[in-house]
C-alpha cells in the first residue's frame, strides 16, 4: 500500500530564471523555483540542462568531483531561495562512480526536526552540474504545543493494525525491534509535526509518516523479488509444499507470467507476500494453480524456452455450466483483444474434481499456449485431400509436455471421482501408456473415433512421442527437441506428415540428427510410417525452414541432465458411453479444452 503525495521534481543549473519568491510564505507553500507537471526522465533531465547551460560561464564545467566544491555549489544554489532561517540541509548519501558520476543528496531539517521526505539531490556527470528534487521555500510556523501532539508509538501501531488489517504482524505494539518512531515535519496541506516511522513486516520494510488521526503516507523501503506460496506438488493425493516464487511487486499473486482471477471471489492480498493457506480456505485453489504454472513455466526455461508474451490470467474454480467440469486455453481472452487466458472448472464432484488443483490440468493448457505459436486451427480432418491434424497435434503434444515433466503417463490422476465416466483408465483422464495394436493408426479403432474426439485423437500423438522418448534415453533433451518443433511445423494447420517434418528438422538442429531413429521407429509403430516417411530418411532429412520467423522459442538454453522417469505398466482400458463432457456454447472458434468436448464412442474393451 501506498498513500501518496504530490512530488515534484525539476532540474536547474546554476543560472536559471529567478526563482519563485513570496514574502510572508505560511506553512502550505512547499515548493521549488520551477515546478513542473509531471516527473522528468534522464533524458529530460540532461536535455533541459544542456539547453539552459548553453549560454553559461565556466563555473559550471566543473574540473574535480571534489565533495567540497559540490557543497559550495548547493550552498550557493540555495541562497537563491527564501527558506527559513532555521533550516538546514544534511548529506544523506554520496556516491561516486567509475563513470566519473559524482552525487550528493541531502535531506532538510527545522530546528533539528526532519522534513519527510524533502530531498534534494546534485549530480556531477562530465564536468556537468545537475539538481534534482525539491526545497522548502518559506518561514514554518510550528510550536513546541504542535510537537506534543504527535502520536505515540502505540498509537502508530494501531493505526498500522488497521490499514494492514487481517496481516499476521511480526510485531506488537510495544515492540521496539520492529517499529521505531521519531519527530518529522511533513507536508500534509500545511506543514505539521508528525511521528515518522519505520517498521519490519515479515521481512519486508516500510517507512511512513502518521499524525494523530490517521497514517499519512507509507512507503515500501525495500522490495522483495519473491513469495512464499503453498501448494500441492503435484495434486492433492501428495503433499503441500512452500516455496518462494517471483512475484511483482504488489500485494498480488501476479508477474511477468501469470496474474490470477479467482472466480466468484476477491483476490487473495498478502503485503508480506506470504501466500500460504490451508488446503481448505478458499485461497487456496489460487495459491495453488499459481505456483504450479510457475513451476511448469520453470520446467519449459529449463529446456530452452525463451519465447515471453502477454501474461497469462488464470481464472480458477469457475462454476459457469460451460467450464465446471472443464478447463480451457483462450489464446485472446474473453474479450478478444486481452489474453490469453486459462479457466479452470470447481467441478461438480461426481463428473470431475480437482480441476484447480491437479498439475496436469494447468500444464496442459500452458502447453496450448506454446503451440498456438504456430499452430491456430483446432480441425481434424483426415479425409480431404489436404488433410488437417491441427486438433490431434494440439491435444497430444499438450498433454505429452505434461507427460515429460512429470515422467508420468498418466494424466489428471486425481480429477476423476470415482464411477466418473470421463477417465479413459482408472484415475487416468488420459495416458501415453497405450496398446500399440489399438492405438494406431491404420486400427479400425482409431478410424472409428469421430474427427470432433481430438482429444482421444490425440492420444496417439502423445503415445507416439512418450515412446520416441522412453527409448531415446533422454527425457529432457527430447522434450527440447520436441518443444522447438513447435517452430517448424506448418502454420495455421499442420498433418501427422508435417509433425514428424518438424520433430526431424528439430533433431537435426538442436542435436545433430541423434533422435530421427527412435522418432521414425515411434511413428512406425503406431501406423503412422507411411506419413512419417515425408520427413526423408535420417540419411538425407528433408531440410525446411523455420515457419515461425521471430524469436527461436527455444534459445541457447541446454537441457539439463537426463531425468528418468518410471515406465507406466500396461493398463486395461474401461468401455466408455456415449456421455461426453460439452464445453457450451461459444463464439470462439481458438479454444483449446483439456476435457473432451465431444461424445465419444468405444466399440469394447482395450488393452
Amino acid at each position: 500500500m501506498k498513500l501518496s503525495r504530490y512530488i515534484a521534481f525539476a532540474t536547474f543549473g546554476l543560472v536559471l530564471a529567478a526563482p519563485v519568491r513570496s514574502e510572508g510564505m505560511g506553512p502550505r507553500d512547499l515548493s521549488i523555483g520551477i515546478k513542473i507537471s509531471k516527473p522528468l526522465t534522464r533524458e529530460d533531465i540532461r536535455y533541459r540542462s544542456h539547453l539552459e547551460l548553453q549560454d553559461s560561464t565556466s563555473i559550471f564545467q566543473l574540473a574535480s568531483s571534489n565533495d567540497q566544491i559540490l557543497k559550495t555549489k548547493v550552498f550557493e544554489y540555495l541562497s537563491s531561495f527564501q527558506m527559513d532561517p532555521e533550516i538546514e540541509i544534511r548529506k544523506l548519501s554520496e556516491v561516486s562512480l567509475p563513470t566519473g558520476r559524482h552525487s550528493l543528496r541531502y535531506n532538510f531539517y527545522w530546528r533539528g526536526i526532519p522534513l519527510y521526505n524533502i530531498i534534494l539531490s546534485t549530480h556531477l556527470t562530465r564536468g556537468e552540474l545537475y539538481f534534482v528534487g525539491e526545497v522548502p521555500v518559506g518561514t514554518l510556523n510550528l510550536t513546541s504545543q504542535d510537537l506534543k501532539n504527535t502520536p505515540s508509538m502505540n498509537q502508530v501501531a494501531r493505526q498500522l493494525d488497521q490499514v494492514f488489517s487481517g496481516e499476521d504482524f511480526l510485531y506488537q505494539p510495544t515492540d521496539k525491534n520492529h517499529l521505531q518512531i521519531f519527530p518529522c515535519i511533513v507536508d500534509d496541506l500545511d506543514y505539521q509535526f508528525a511521528s515518522c516511522f519505520s517498521v519490519e513486516l515479515k521481512g519486508v520494510y516500510y517507512n511512513g509518516a502518521s499524525n494523530s488521526e490517521r497514517i499519512i503516507d507509507l512507503e515500501r523501503s525495500s522490495f522483495s523479488a519473491t513469495g512464499s506460496i503453498s501448494y500441492y506438488t503435484k495434486n492433492p493425493n501428495t503433499p503441500v509444499a512452500t516455496e518462494s516464487f517471483e512475484l511483482s511487486e504488489t500485494d498480488k499473486l501476479e508477474n511477468k507470467y501469470f496474474t490470477t482471477a479467482p472466480y466468484g471471489t476477491e483476490r487473495a492480498i498478502s503485503i508480506s507476500r506470504k501466500f500460504e493457506f490451508a488446503t481448505n480456505s478458499q485461497n487456496f485453489p489460487e495459491a495453488n494453480i499459481f505456483a504450479q504454472a510457475n513451476k511448469m513455466l520453470a520446467w519449459y526455461r529449463s529446456i530452452g524456452y525463451n519465447w515471453d508474451n502477454k501474461a497469462i490470467k488464470l481464472v480458477m474454480n469457475s462454476t459457469d455450466p460451460a467450464n465446471i467440469n472443464n478447463a480451457g486455453y483462450f489464446p485472446r481472452g474473453t474479450d478478444g483483444s486481452s489474453g490469453p487466458l486459462v479457466i479452470t472448472g470447481k467441478g461438480d464432484g461426481y463428473t470431475l474434481q480437482n480441476l484447480s488443483l491437479d498439475s496436469d490440468v494447468v500444464a496442459h493448457e500452458i502447453g496450448h499456449h506454446m503451440i498456438f505459436r504456430t499452430i491456430t486451427s483446432t480441425k481434424y480432418d483426415d479425409t480431404s485431400a489436404t488433410k488437417n491434424h491441427s486438433g490431434s497435434i494440439h491435444e497430444g503434444m499438450a498433454d505429452f509436455f505434461a507427460y515429460a515433466r512429470s515422467g508420468d503417463s498418466c494424466l489428471g490422476e486425481s480429477i476423476c471421482p470415482s464411477g466418473s465416466s470421463l477417465c479413459i483408465i482408472p484415475n487416468c483422464l488420459r495416458t501415453a501408456a497405450l496398446s500399440k495394436t489399438d492405438w494406431n493408426y491404420e486400427s479400425s479403432f482409431y478410424k472409428s473415433q469421430p474427427d470432433a474426439g481430438v482429444h482421444i485423437k490425440g492420444m496417439l500423438v502423445a503415445a507416439t512421442l512418450w515412446d520416441a522418448m522412453k527409448d531415446g534415453g533422454n527425457n529432457l533433451e527430447f522434450a527440447k527437441l520436441t518443444l522447438n518443433s513447435i517452430d517448424y511445423l506448418k502454420s495455421p494447420a499442420s498433418s501427422y506428415s508435417d509433425l514428424f517434418i518438424a520433430l526431424v528438422n528439430s533433431d537435426k538442429e538442436l542435436f545433430a540428427g541423434k533422435y530421427c531413429p527412435v522418432i521414425l521407429a515411434s511413428a512406425k509403430a503406431r501406423g503412422l510410417g507411411t506419413l512419417a516417411a515425408a520427413a526423408g530418411s535420417c540419411e538425407t532429412p528433408k531440410v525446411i525452414p523455420r515457419s515461425n520467423s521471430s524469436v527461436p522459442i527455444v534459445g541457447s538454453t541446454g537441457a539439463s541432465p537426463n531425468s528418468s522417469s518410471t515406465e507406466t505398466s500396461k493398463t486395461t482400458l474401461k468401455k466408455r458411453s456415449s456421455s461426453g463432457c460439452s464445453a457450451g456454447t461459444t463464439n470462439w472458434s481458438n479454444i483449446f479444452h483439456f476435457i473432451l468436448v465431444a461424445p465419444l464412442l468405444y466399440s469394447r474393451k482395450h488393452k
